[in-house]
């Protein structure tokens, strides 16, 4: 009996019911047959109450308060630089700086402050060298307070910590996704070691101080005069530099004269000079994947080229430049085989590098504790945006071979007719003087020159997006230098749309049917449909194709009507304008003659010219009926002899 009761006991659970099926329920409990209603089972789901009389709230309260530990020179997550991670694929976009109208020579020649600045010639052609700077040097033109130049005059060393501030600021703000504000402080760190700044001009005293005159001979009244000029004079001068040094920025016109580069190269001692160079490696990979989280891929592979300069063979590099080609939906099929090639080779030296030797907490220090299988994510993105590529290219151009093969199939079926086909801008005759020139070029040659009127001719529809696009550019300009960047951000939206259809526009207006050959998809299509590209009839009949998909993708476009508006009122505008300026010169180029006043006597231009004799006969004719209707036999007269 009792070992019956102690298997009976194995077999109750922890949590449930003590009284079993089993077992005979006690005094009570016989009304629950369902286990789940037991006043047993309901206890125990029921919550433990707990008295707290707020000590543990406290404690953690202080707890929160304590500061963190941890090691000091290890900086915190948010300041570290950016991690190897994917971004988003978005179209290049010129970068707009907000010190872009500092820069810019429109309406500065106006504030020049020295008029002799206009005497130099044209400034375009005085800023050559000045021009060829990117953005990011020429932003550090404006980094020109005292602090500053101290600063550039201390040791490599010492400007380290002042930078390293700058850039865990950037790091900060770009993970943030603040990446304008991101890139302030990123050009600040970049001024530290490689910089931009004026040379200012020595001042030339002006002639009245050079020149002493002699104020023996003048009375007591002409020298207080004479002093009281001198006085002005004075005043004036202090207070036009005084406005200079305060407006220095808006009156300062930059030139190669004036401005100087300083730069990493120019430092003398080997060991500072490799210090500056790893410092600045790790920041123009930083300002790389800025300047693609705002899309513009092409400055980013500017500041990459930078980088190059001073280390290639590294695997970080290599796939930021990866990505720059990977993520701009601008990249051709060709640069993403470019891209291909860089990512393959940064997996190579992933391998070997001795960076990926250290341990994990030190990969971790520095973002790479997942580098290979990122890199390795990365060339599988790279393959997909490949075949993806390809398979649009097809899509787009396949459609014009079908065209071009119908049309050819119907120009047949007219030949077999008897019917002559006829085709705008499409004919299989050739001039002598072509057949003469032919002989002196290659076909390729001969196709081009043929060929050029039609590929140069301006496609007015196309020419307007582009306007739309210029337009877009100025309202970014315009909220960047307001610093307004919720709306530069909706700009850019909606630029991003309209550079959808401005990409698919520029891929039928650029295509090369000469060079066939050197692109693998028109190759294959061209095999496909046996299209002969060796004749210009099928050259120029597939550049028409294609400037009528052209025509057609405007119609269908869904464009801001406001910018619409706006850009086709200039289109025509700036069109007006240059007929009018191309007239202008064909007319000095090619003179009117004038023709010489033909001397002529008063006889021959009166009694025996045409013109007098006709007016004559008109004037007999009404006087003869005037004399018909007033004599006695005409009507008027018959009417006035019966009122008599």
């Amino acid at each position: 009996m009792q070992g019956n009761q102690g298997s009976q006991k194995k077999d109750i659970e922890i949590g449930s019911c003590p009284f079993s099926d089993a077992m005979k329920p006690p005094k009570g409990h016989e009304k629950y047959t369902d286990k789940s209603k037991c006043p047993f089972q309901e206890m125990q789901q029921q919550p433990e109450i707990k008295i707290t009389d707020g000590s543990a709230e406290k404690k953690k309260e202080k707890k929160e308060k304590q500061p963190k530990g941890g090691c000091p020179f290890m900086s915190s997550e948010k300041k570290r630089n950016p991690p190897l991670a994917h971004l988003e694929e978005q179209y290049d976009t010129y970068y707009i700086s907000p010190l872009n109208y500092l820069l810019d020579t429109r309406g500065l020649w106006m504030l020049a402050f020295d008029s002799k600045e206009v005497k130099k010639g044209p400034i375009k052609d005085r800023r050559k060298i000045f021009d060829s700077y990117p953005i990011y040097l020429k932003s550090t033109l404006f980094h020109d307070d005292e602090n500053t130049k101290k600063l550039r005059q201390c040791e490599v060393a010492q400007r380290f910590f002042v930078y390293d501030k700058f850039r865990e600021k950037g790091n900060k703000l770009l993970q943030k996704q603040e990446y304008e504000e991101a890139i302030r402080y990123y050009e600040r760190a970049l001024g530290c070691f490689r910089y931009l700044e004026v040379v200012e001009p020595p001042e030339e005293d002006s002639e009245d101080e050079q020149t002493i005159q002699d104020t023996t001979n003048l009375t007591d009244k002409e020298k207080k005069e004479f002093e009281d000029m001198k006085k002005s004079a004075k005043q004036y001068r202090k207070e036009q530099k005084e406005f200079k040094k305060q407006y220095k920025s808006l009156m300062t016109i930059y030139t190669d004269e004036n401005v100087k580069y300083r730069g990493v190269e120019q430092i003398e001692d080997e060991a500072d000079k490799e210090m500056c160079n790893s410092i600045m490696y790790g920041l123009y990979l930083n300002m790389s994947v800025c300047y693609m989280k705002m899309s513009h891929f092409d400055l980013a592979k500017k500041i990459l080229d930078d980088a190059g300069q001073i280390q290639k063979e590294n695997s970080q590099y290599l796939f930021r430049y990866s990505q720059a080609i990977l993520y701009d939906k601008w990249s051709t099929y060709k640069d993403l085989i470019k891209a291909k090639e860089l990512i393959e080779k940064a997996i190579n030296l992933s391998n070997v590098e001795n960076i990926f030797k250290q341990g994990p907490g030190i990969l971790k220090l520095m973002g790479l504790e997942n580098a290979k299988e990122i890199y390795v994510e990365h060339a599988h993105k790279v393959m997909e945006a490949l075949k993806k590529k390809r398979q649009w290219i097809i899509d787009q151009i396949e459609p014009v071979f079908q065209r071009a093969k119908e049309i050819d199939e119907i120009e047949q079926e007219m030949i077999e007719d008897g019917k002559v086909p006829y085709e705008e801008g499409v004919t299989d005759v050739i001039d002598q003087e072509d057949m003469i020139q032919q002989q002196s070029e290659t076909q390729k040659q001969f196709l081009y020159r043929l060929c050029m009127p039609q590929l140069t001719q301006e496609h007015q529809e196309y020419e307007i997006v582009k306007e739309m696009v210029n337009k877009y550019y100025r309202i970014i300009e315009f909220y960047a230098e307001q610093k307004k960047y919720d709306q530069v951000k909706i700009a850019k939206s909606e630029l991003q749309r309209l550079l959808e259809t401005v990409q698919t526009m520029s891929f039928f207006m650029n295509q090369d049917f000469i060079n066939y050959d050197n692109d693998e998809q028109l190759q294959e299509l061209t095999q496909k449909y046996q299209i002969n590209f060796s004749d210009k009839k099928y050259i120029r009949r597939f550049i028409r194709i294609c400037r009528e998909q052209v025509t057609e993708l405007f119609g269908q476009g869904k464009f801001n009507f406001e910018v619409f508006e706006y850009a086709m009122n200039d289109y025509f505008k700036k069109k007006k304008e240059q007929e009018e300026r191309n007239r202008e010169e064909y007319l000095k180029q090619n003179p009117e003659p004038v023709k010489p006043k033909q001397q002529s006597s008063f006889l021959k231009k009166t009694l025996f010219s045409s013109e007098f004799w006709m007016q004559m006969f008109v004037l007999l004719l009404v006087m003869a009926g005037m004399y018909y209707f007033n004599s006695n036999s005409g009507f008027i007269g018959k009417l006035f002899s019966l009122k008599k």
